[in-house]
């Protein structure tokens, strides 16, 4: 069983570029949400190393990198970014009460 890494990552260091593009404007779907809490946030290398259940090697591999980051970065656009605004106070919440409670996840 593949666990998430744990990284954080400075949500606007996510982004693709060619031989991607948007429709959107202010390149609104090649770059992450800027939101501070992501309560199901698992890096790609992460859900690549899990889907192959081996290391990462070679062309192929940085392949499957690279289209699992425009997917995640398409899937974060899914929700409206105020949607995304609103939930931020209750994630706080969450993330409050897991540092209260060591050894207890919620999300």
């Amino acid at each position: 069983m593949a666990r998430p890494c744990g990284v954080s990552y400075h949500s606007p260091c996510i982004r693709v570029g060619p031989p991607f593009h948007t429709r959107h404007s202010h390149q609104r779907g090649l770059i992450f949400p800027s939101v501070s809490l992501w309560p199901n946030f698992v890096c790609e290398g992460c859900t690549v190393l899990a889907i192959l259940d081996r290391e990462l090697h070679g062309k192929a591999d940085f392949v499957l990198l690279i289209l699992e980051r425009m997917r995640m970065i398409d899937v974060a656009h899914k929700w409206a970014p105020k949607t995304h605004i609103r939930y931020q106070g209750k994630l706080r919440f969450l993330q409050r009460f897991q540092s209260r409670f060591p050894g207890l996840s919620i999300l």
